[in-house]
């Protein structure tokens, strides 16, 4: 995976738990080559979709059309990782008072990796399930 990559999320976090993903598939299948096309580049590699919702699975169709960059994660997922990123926020203003240069960085660095919401940290924490 290179360094550089790309994130989209479909957010379908009104729908009923039961069921099956389905629909949805076929439109995310596309965010990334959409946001390609907006930006003039390529799709980088590592690059990932991911469909918040509560559903668990994919109905057959979806996965047989799902894209290989295509994942499903749970809007709770989303949310602790949103708790996570605001107390690693605090964290840092607590730490990083007067701190510049590397010294800020550091600290900045080491409590967004205390609270996994570095970018590969991430990517493991709501993309690691593949829809297909």
């Amino acid at each position: 995976m290179s360094e550089l990559w790309w994130m989209t999320l479909e957010a379908k976090t009104e729908e009923a738990a039961t069921g099956l993903v389905s629909a949805n598939v076929r439109q995310a299948n596309r965010h990334l080559q959409s946001l390609a096309a907006d930006r003039e580049m390529e799709i980088p590699e590592g690059s990932v979709s991911v469909i918040v919702t509560p559903k668990r699975l994919a109905a057959p169709d979806a996965v047989a059309i799902a894209q290989p960059h295509l994942r499903l994660c749970e809007l709770a997922d989303v949310r602790r990782l949103a708790n996570d990123a605001t107390e690693a926020i605090r964290e840092i203003r607590a730490a990083a008072t007067n701190l510049e240069g590397p010294s800020a960085h550091s600290v900045i660095r080491q409590r967004l990796a205390d609270h996994r919401v570095l970018p590969t940290a991430v990517r493991e924490r709501i993309a690691d399930r593949p829809v297909g």
